[in-house]
Formats: C-alpha cells, sequence, structure tokens
C-alpha cells in the first residue's frame, strides 16, 4: 500500500526492535558488548539517526574513512586498540576518531566496569544515544515509544536481579523490542484497515480479503508448552495446544460469510517456496471447480513489475591507448587476461584493487608483512 501513498491503520504495528530508534539502541549496545569491534563500531556510525542532519555528510565522510583503515585483521579491542591502530596510519581518519572517541567513552567504561545495576547500563544506554543522536532518536511514534521503553525498563530494573554483565544487555533488549508494537496514528484511510484475527471477529465489511492463508501463518504453527506435556494437560482437563488451530479455522469460516471474501496466500516466503494452508486446500476440495482463481489480478501483478522493453547493456570493451597499456606481463596475468580480460584492465590500467574485508582473517600476505617488520 506504501506503493501507492495509502496510509492504513494496522492493529498488529510494527516490533519497535526493526524501526529506527530500536535498531539504534540495539546496535550501541551490541557495539559496546562487543568492545566496539570494527563491524559493529561501523554498523553504530553509520546508522541513519546518528548525526541525522546539516552535519550528515560530514559525518558519512569520517565513518567511510574509517571505515578504509579498518578494513583487514581486527585491531586490538577497545576505543584505545582502534585509536592506536589508527595513530599507526596517519590521516582523516585518525583526526576524526580523536572527535569520536569521547562520544563513547563514557559507554565503554560502563560496560567494562563488569556486572552492576541494570538502571544504571540503562542510563549510560540512553545517555550517549542522545548524544550521538539528539533529539531526533525520540521524535516519532517510534522515538517516543523508545523513549518510554527505557523509562520503564529503569522503573523496573529493581524488580529484577540486582545485577546485570552488560554484554547480556544486547539481547535482552532485542527480546523486550520485540514485544513492543507501535502503531499508526489513528486517522488513516476511511475505507481501508488491517486486523487480526481477534479484531477482525467483531468487525463487517463490503470486502474481506484473508491473507496469509499459508501453513503455519493460517493456522500458526501450536507453540510447545515448556511445563507441561499433552498429556498432562489432558489430565488436568487443559485445553489442548491445538485448540488454537480449531480456532483460526472459525475465524475463518467467520471471515468468509462477507458480502465479498476474497482468499489470498503467497507462493513463497523469505526463503523457500510455502505450502497452501489446509484452510485453503479444504476450501478448495469442497469448491471444486467453482473455486474461482482471480487471474486478472495475477496479471496486474506481474505488470506492476514488468520493465516493458528488456535494453541490456553492452558488454564492455575497453580500449585503452597504447602509451596506458602495460609493456610487461607476468606469467599468473596473462591467464587472467585470457580468462577475465576486464578484470586485467580494471587491475593494471586502471589502478584498482580490492578492499580488504572489514575484520577480516590475517592472511599470509598480512603475516609476512607483519614478520618482516619485526625483523
Amino acid at each position: 500500500l506504501g506503493r501507492w501513498n495509502i496510509a492504513i491503520d494496522d492493529s498488529a504495528g510494527r516490533p519497535l526492535s526493526i524501526l529506527p530508534p530500536g535498531t539504534l539502541l540495539l546496535a550501541l549496545a551490541e557495539a559496546a558488548a562487543q568492545r566496539f569491534s570494527p563491524l559493529a563500531l561501523l554498523a553504530l556510525l553509520k546508522h541513519p539517526l546518528v548525526r541525522a542532519g546539516e552535519d550528515r555528510l560530514l559525518w558519512l565522510d569520517g565513518a567511510r574513512a574509517l571505515d578504509r583503515r579498518l578494513r583487514g585483521p581486527r585491531p586490538a579491542a577497545g576505543l584505545d586498540g582502534i585509536a592506536g591502530h589508527l595513530e599507526e596510519r596517519k590521516g582523516t581518519a585518525a583526526n576524526w576518531w580523536t572527535d569520536i572517541q569521547p562520544l563513547l567513552t563514557p559507554i565503554a567504561g560502563a560496560f567494562d566496569q563488569g556486572p552492576q545495576p541494570l538502571a544504571s547500563v540503562l542510563a549510560c544506554l540512553r545517555e550517549t544515544a542522545q548524544t550521538l543522536c539528539g533529539d531526533n532518536l525520540w521524535s516519532g511514534l517510534a522515538g517516543r515509544a523508545a523513549a518510554e521503553f527505557l523509562a520503564d525498563l529503569e522503573a523496573e530494573a529493581p524488580a529484577g536481579p540486582p545485577r546485570i554483565d552488560p554484554r547480556e544487555l544486547p539481547q535482552l533488549l532485542r527480546t523486550l523490542l520485540d514485544e513492543v508494537a507501535v502503531r499508526p496514528a489513528p486517522g488513516g484511510h476511511p475505507r481501508l484497515a488491517i486486523y487480526g484475527l481477534i479484531e477482525a471477529r467483531l468487525q463487517t465489511a463490503d470486502v474481506m480479503v484473508l491473507g496469509g492463508l499459508n501453513e503455519g501463518v493460517w493456522p500458526g504453527r501450536p507453540a510447545p508448552d515448556p511445563w507441561l506435556a499433552p498429556r498432562i494437560r489432558m489430565e488436568l482437563g487443559l485445553p489442548g495446544l491445538e485448540r488454537r488451530v480449531g480456532t483460526a479455522a472459525h475465524d475463518f469460516a467467520q471471515a468468509l460469510g462477507a458480502p465479498r471474501a476474497v482468499v489470498t496466500r503467497a507462493r513463497r516466503d523469505a526463503k523457500s517456496p510455502a505450502l497452501a494452508s489446509r484452510l485453503w486446500l479444504r476450501l478448495q476440495a469442497l469448491a471444486g471447480d467453482r473455486f474461482e482463481r482471480a487471474s486478472a489480478l495475477e496479471g496486474w501483478t506481474r505488470a506492476l513489475d514488468d520493465p516493458g522493453v528488456h535494453e541490456p547493456a553492452d558488454r564492455p570493451a575497453p580500449s585503452p591507448p597504447a602509451l596506458l597499456r602495460p609493456k610487461a606481463i607476468s606469467v599468473t596475468e596473462v591467464d587472467r587476461l585470457k580468462a577475465d580480460p576486464y578484470a586485467f584492465y580494471a587491475r593494471r590500467v586502471l589502478g584498482l584493487m580490492p578492499l580488504d574485508p572489514v575484520d577480516a582473517d590475517p592472511s599470509a600476505a598480512w603475516r609476512g608483512t607483519a614478520v618482516h617488520d619485526i625483523l
């Protein structure tokens, strides 16, 4: 619906853990817990909420310079380890890091102190996030939800364990943020709404679209009971775990009572082909030939992303002047020239070299250079 700029009320909302304020808090906690390893540090510094505003471009220039300097084997742990690594390679990144390191020093010190009260760790997390992002972090529905989440968690912290290892904070935050739903402000589209199964029981509509009819989605898979086995639940007179499947089937039958119902499912999920729900298969078996497929809708769906004319780009055929062509070629480069001429052109003519990955394992070349420096 966002493609058509349609704002719609979604009763389920979205978890705070996947919204920008939530991902910022998680990135900050993860970076501090890992003692600012290169990957975690760069993920934090490049977060869209960090220095969002007029200084964003300058901030990104510094972060990219730091990215280039941190490629290769991991430097020593901690902020001082990164400072020492940059000190050996004078440049823009080292100068930029001298201004950035003080912003992260408070939370680095808090995480190095070992087990401590949860409230103090959360206060340091909130203050560092405020320093990095400013008031933009707490603006909007998601920002206000993040502020309320931290305030409530700090208020309830004394009721929990007296001390917590700060390295466990990322997993704790992720679990709790998954449970915080951020719902859009009321007053969306006057004729469209998205409801969950419980809300849909109390609603009527001219057209009801039943989505997600894949096995494991509708009906969902029964969650295992960590305390009681199914037989013990039955002996105690408790409802079985499969009762929710029956409730989902009841909701499905009730929704089909709308004046017009459209039943939909996705053929694939994020990883593999999806299986049709047992409710879908049962309806298809009962309807027989009367089970109508919306073939026109399928055509419209394909047409939305149809590029129209397919115009593939021409194959690269570089032809540099004779003065720029290499005059000597090694034996290994002859093989590269035969197998991949463009790679040879990029390396020998353009002078492009592949960058080392961030936080890479020490390679043979790096070990040789290190031994040479020692000797």
